[in-house]
């Protein structure tokens, strides 16, 4: 806008041209540079207006009674077109309460056209264009300190202190502190602060201001506020009493700094605190605190009671005195690599003088509590004694260290029998062999060379002779097949059961092909075995069940597996003979029999063996049948 008096840009608002003349005259007669633009009507000032964009005119001089518009409604419509720029009525009509209104609406003046002369238009216009001057600029300097009040985060205030601490001002933040806007507390008839101070501290509050008042001293202190929504906020008030000519207290100004989360979290910092104190006094195992220097600062009572100490006796103690002698170099050197940084914590294993002496076994954990800035400040121990436990360690290596030298003597006894065994064997194998071969041979050659001169009963008697040195010679071989299947090592390797099956099953076809037998036999069944000692197994399960089965017009027999425990079971199952299961605790006993040997041949060492291989292979076998429905073997091998 131009501020220049000798280069007026002026807007008249006039129907009259003959009133706009005389007004364009006075005009001349006392503004040497000037610029008078004139409109009829208020559509065409508004249309001028918004060409010019406000910034044309200093000042407008209107007209109350125009064609298209008039009174209180032409005000507001050119002012709503040039909100800065003051605004003089001149009117023909004298009316005083439209006068005064008119004023009240931001109207810098309002002259009657019968008494206008050139001084009084040039002293109105100066007086508006300056008033305009000066209120733009108070208005720019409440805006600025406004703005500069309503972006501090505390609450601004000012109170009157000779009317009850009534407030003068508060800025905005007050709606956010306590949900009621500044106009709450600063217009007539509305509530003060105080009232929304927590009954509990209004009394200290109170107390504590017109303490200040008397001893003409501000204030800080701390109080809670009640929200509109009900909540409590805390806060810090910090207030300066100002005072007039006469020293006497007449206004204080002040702030208020929300602290509501800051003592939330001082509250939580204080649980946490009482929690870890109560952890750390309560634990189980001890604790305890100490400087960078291991100068014990605080300990709690199971650390007393592990170390025989009271408290008072512990605190100042440095826990080097503590610790056992022949560990004094490795807890330096555990302690040096947490302050140098190499390591965050240590747990290890440490013995500790008892107050009474003896030796006291512990689990250590120590860690190190830095500051902001890294400074080393604590070390925190953690002790669990574990005296008890290595007691009965060291106890259980001396008891293992026996059992050691149990086990080497049982072991080399062991070997012994072993050998004894293997002699055995071999004295059965080639000492009994001989004479059992000579029974059956001479037998035979007397059957042979004397045949005649026998009766039938001789006859007879030499023939059971040569049956049971024959049968003795296979229990023979049975028996060292059974003693050398605990001897021999196991090669474990990856079986297809499924294919020894079908090798067993047919060479059992073409040793009696006119047997009616069906076979089913699920396929690639895998094993994890010794594969010669796993086809011993195989083949003396199917071999029995071909045998059991010898009587049945239509033999089946099935090999498959099935699911226990997520583990694999293997079964072989037929539809023979079976047994009576009140005798199944002689099933896999040595040269224990279920059915008569004129029934099913046999020597009853055969399951004997299974069960053996079975339990070298960390497995188990069992059966389950009824006499005349069949029978199924069951076994796993790991």
């Amino acid at each position: 806008m131009n501020t220049e008096i000798e280069r007026l840009q002026i807007l008249i608002i006039e129907d009259s041209t003959p009133d706009f003349i005389l007004t364009e005259s006075y005009l001349s007669a006392k503004f040497e540079h000037f610029k008078a633009t004139h409109v009829k009507t208020a559509t065409d000032a508004v249309s001028e207006l918004k060409k010019s964009k406000n910034s044309a005119f200093d000042v407008i001089l209107l007209d109350l009674s125009l064609p298209d518009n008039e009174g209180e409604k032409l005000i507001r419509l050119i002012q709503a077109q040039a909100p800065y720029t003051p605004i003089v009525i001149l009117t023909g009509y004298s009316n005083i309460d439209f006068s005064i209104k008119s004023l009240s609406m931001g109207i810098s003046d309002y002259l009657l056209k019968d008494e206008i002369t050139p001084a009084l238009l040039q002293k109105s216009i100066l007086y508006s264009i300056q008033r305009y001057h000066f209120s733009s600029k108070l208005k720019q300097s409440r805006d600025n300190y406004s703005s500069l009040v309503n972006n501090i985060k505390e609450t601004v205030y000012r109170t009157d202190i000779g009317n009850d601490f009534k407030l003068l001002f508060i800025s905005s933040h007050i709606e956010k502190l306590t949900g009621y806007p500044p106009t709450y507390f600063t217009e007539p008839g509305q509530k003060t602060l105080f009232n929304l101070i927590h009954p509990d501290d209004r009394i200290k509050v109170k107390q504590c201001i017109e303490d200040a008042v008397e001893n003409g001293c501000g204030w800080e202190l701390e109080y809670r506020l009640l929200h509109k929504d009900r909540s409590i906020r805390h806060v810090i008030d910090k207030g300066n009493l100002f005072y007039n000519k006469e020293d006497d207290c007449h206004y204080c100004d002040g702030c208020i700094l929300d602290i509501t989360d800051r003592k939330k979290i001082e509250e939580q910092l204080q649980l946490r605190e009482e929690v870890f104190r109560s952890i750390f006094e309560n634990a189980a195992i001890g604790m305890g605190v100490t400087d960078v220097d291991g100068t014990i600062q605080k300990v709690n009572s199971s650390l007393c009671t592990i170390l025989g100490y009271s408290k008072k006796e512990l605190i100042g103690k440095n826990t080097l005195d503590l610790v056992h002698p022949h560990l004094l170099r490795k807890n330096l050197r555990n302690m040096s690599q947490l302050l140098q940084g190499t390591i965050d914590f240590f747990h290890s294993e440490e013995k500790y003088i008892h107050k009474k002496g003896h030796t006291v076994w512990c689990i250590l954990s120590v860690s190190l509590v830095r500051d902001d800035a890294g400074i080393p400040v604590n070390f925190i121990g953690q002790i669990t004694d574990i005296t008890d436990k290595k007691n009965v360690e060291l106890e259980l290596e001396k008891l293992n260290q026996n059992l050691e030298t149990k086990v080497a003597e049982r072991t080399r006894l062991l070997e012994f029998a072993n050998k004894e065994l293997e002699s055995f064997s071999y004295s059965v194998s080639h000492d009994l062999r001989a004479p059992l071969r000579a029974i059956d041979g001479f037998s035979q050659v007397i059957l042979e060379d004397y045949s005649e001169k026998l009766d039938k009963t001789g006859h007879d008697y030499l023939n059971r002779i040569r049956s049971a040195s024959q049968k003795l010679s296979r229990l023979i071989d049975h028996f060292l097949a059974l003693a050398k299947v605990s001897r021999t090592s196991i090669e474990k390797k990856t079986v297809n059961l499924s294919n020894i099956v079908e090798n067993v099953a047919e060479m059992l076809k073409t040793s009696d092909p006119d047997r009616n037998v069906t076979f089913e036999i699920e396929k690639n069944i895998m094993a994890y075995a010794d594969p010669r000692l796993i086809r011993t197994v195989i083949q003396n399960l199917i071999e029995n069940a071909w045998k059991y089965t010898s009587l049945e017009k239509k033999a089946r027999i099935e090999f498959g597996q099935l699911q226990k425990d997520q583990n694999p079971v293997y079964f072989v199952k037929d539809n023979g003979a079976g047994f009576d299961m009140k005798f199944y605790e002689n099933l896999f006993q040595p040269f224990r029999r279920l059915h008569k040997e004129k029934d099913y041949s046999g020597s009853g060492i055969g399951l004997a063996t299974v069960n053996r291989i079975i339990e070298r292979h960390s497995g188990k076998i069992w059966a389950y049948s009824e006499v005349g429905s069949g029978s199924v073997f069951y076994f796993t091998l790991s």
